[in-house]
């Protein structure tokens, strides 16, 4: 019954589409239009099950409904896009309603994954057919109904339930929320199109059009499988790091020139709201301070083998300590006055520096608080470990991305240096 009542819902969604390909919609209409077929969804049976109160989760997968037809509707701006991020998330739902034994919901995934990898074969640049908003409003809707097709053997909680399709999701979300957010910054209305998608914003970095999203799409979609089979508890670094990375994507995204900038009359707000200025620093000393207790959260992981159990305690009480003894060593050493994409070896060797300090700072924090009753000393030295990987690997790895994401110049001139040494490197960095 809840497949038919995707069907049903999927048709109305696609009628609607087809009627605003062929006559153009204003889109107050549009939505009206997505509200019906996503309230005859959810009354054949389809919801969401949050939080125990029915009329609540009706409205939540409502806005589930409307919110990822409306995010596969913005992803259809290049060739193959759509199809391609579609045709991955029905992969990945396939194997998860394969694992639960889902014969109904597995159907439903492979019959909608061979559908757009069959329409993808013509829609890959450059494309021969498009699907129009028919077409990508049709899968986005269907793809946000098969989270909804089957049981939830997975469902222990909020969280549980919210967590594997938002995972396997993530790209239409990223973009929806980062076009929506430039938009508003930019005074223009989000349901005008242009060219300052992601995909666009990558390309103009000089990334190929599509690569670069079906990589994020297939390593957020392997991250929920590793949820599924071995639990939320030893995932959560993975998780961490995979919403760190789409934090710093999107920092350096900004940068992308695209055909939409800030209009000057928005500018004075826009730099009223938004102090650009100090962005990096604080961006910085947020992603420090999750890479710590990620870290320390991944040594007691390893530790004791994958399960904290009686030792979630001294877990608990310990975080605040040894993440914030990092942090101030990370200021003493001035970890913060420069810029990540100017990382050196100089800044590296600074950084692990401070790292050591932090660590025996915080063991003798915890000796005077604890006496250190109950603590691993193979913890310590394994959160040293960590955190010196998970920092300056951080740095660097926005060091590579500022190096190898440049925008392409239309109108940029060769030049040689002749007889370089260390005063021509310095002129090449500063030409690029």
């Amino acid at each position: 019954q809840r497949v038919v009542a995707l069907l049903l819902g999927g048709l109305l969604i696609a009628a609607v589409g087809l009627i605003d390909d062929l006559r153009t919609m204003r889109p107050q209409t549009k939505l009206l239009g997505q509200l019906l077929a996503a309230t005859l969804a959810i009354g054949l049976g389809l919801r969401l099950p949050l939080t125990g109160a029915p009329e609540l989760d009706m409205l939540l997968t409502l806005f589930w409904f409307v919110a990822f037809t409306n995010a596969f509707n913005l992803l259809d701006n290049m060739d193959g896009l759509a199809a391609g991020i579609a045709a991955i998330a029905a992969g990945f739902r396939l194997v998860f309603f394969h694992l639960d034994g889902n014969a109904e919901g597995a159907t439903s995934a492979a019959i909608l994954l061979g559908a757009t990898l069959g329409f993808l074969v013509h829609n890959r640049h450059p494309a021969r057919i498009f699907m129009g908003d028919t077409g990508s409003m049709f899968i986005g809707f269907f793809v946000a109904g098969l989270s909804l097709v089957g049981g939830y053997p997975y469902s222990r909680g909020t969280v549980s339930i919210l967590l594997l399709p938002v995972l396997v999701l993530l790209v239409p979300i990223f973009d929806t929320g980062f076009v929506s957010i430039t938009r508003i910054l930019a005074g223009r209305p989000i349901s005008v199109g242009g060219r300052d998608h992601t995909s666009h914003r990558l390309v103009a970095l000089g990334l190929s059009e599509s690569a670069a999203v079906y990589l994020g799409a297939i390593a957020s979609g392997a991250i929920a499988y590793l949820t599924y089979r071995y639990g939320l508890p030893r995932s959560a670094v993975l998780i961490l790091f995979l919403l760190l990375s789409v934090a710093m994507l999107a920092l350096y995204l900004f940068r992308a020139q695209v055909q939409h900038p800030v209009p000057e009359r928005v500018q004075p707000f826009v730099r009223a709201v938004f102090d650009w200025s100090t962005l990096p620093q604080v961006a910085m000393v947020l992603i420090d301070f999750a890479l710590l207790i990620a870290a320390y959260d991944a040594a007691y992981l390893l530790r004791f083998e994958g399960e904290l159990g009686a030792m979630r305690d001294v877990f608990v009480q310990s975080v605040p300590i040894v993440v914030g003894c990092q942090i101030v060593a990370l200021m003493v050493h001035r970890a913060y006055q420069g810029l990540w994409r100017y990382t050196s070896l100089e800044d590296l060797v600074r950084v692990a520096r401070a790292v050591t300090l932090g660590t025996l700072a915080a063991i003798v924090a915890i000796v005077l608080a604890f006496r250190f009753e109950g603590y691993s000393r193979s913890v310590f030295v394994l959160d040293w470990l960590m955190v010196t990987v998970f920092l300056c690997g951080s740095r660097v790895a926005f060091r590579l991305l500022g190096d190898h994401l440049r925008p392409q110049r239309d109108d940029a001139r060769r030049i040689l240096i002749y007889g370089a040494g260390d005063g021509g490197e310095l002129a090449v960095r500063e030409m690029l």
